[in-house]
């Protein structure tokens, strides 16, 4: 039997800022064949980062495609990984929530969205 649980955001709604491009995709299909769709995700990362002096979570719809992420920010960068042990990850969140300017990559459907 499966229970299903909702739970209320962590984060306060002024808090939070939804971006949407339509110039790139995150489908596994579109960047095997376009080589710039991983640099252009990266740029609107960097620019993300750059405008907002606080904490960012970034949710990739896969581990695969985080990992292809790789930017270059002044701010700490914390990355879920799929093996981490559940007081690994709740550590790794505590630190992330304790600083003012961090950057969290995770997957959604993963242990933190």
């Amino acid at each position: 039997n499966t229970k299903l649980f909702s739970f209320p955001s962590p984060f306060p709604k002024e808090n939070k800022k939804i971006f949407f491009v339509n110039d790139v995709t995150t489908r596994y299909e579109e960047i095997s064949k376009d080589s710039t769709i991983i640099k252009k995700l990266k740029e609107y990362i960097e620019n993300i980062c750059s405008a907002f002096q606080k904490n960012i979570i970034v949710f990739f719809p896969s581990f695969e495609l985080m990992k292809k992420i790789d930017i270059q920010t002044n701010k700490n960068l914390y990355l879920e990984e799929q093996k981490m042990s559940q007081k690994e990850l709740m550590k790794m969140i505590e630190n992330f929530k304790s600083q003012k300017n961090s950057l969290l990559f995770s997957a959604a459907g993963g242990r933190i969205s």
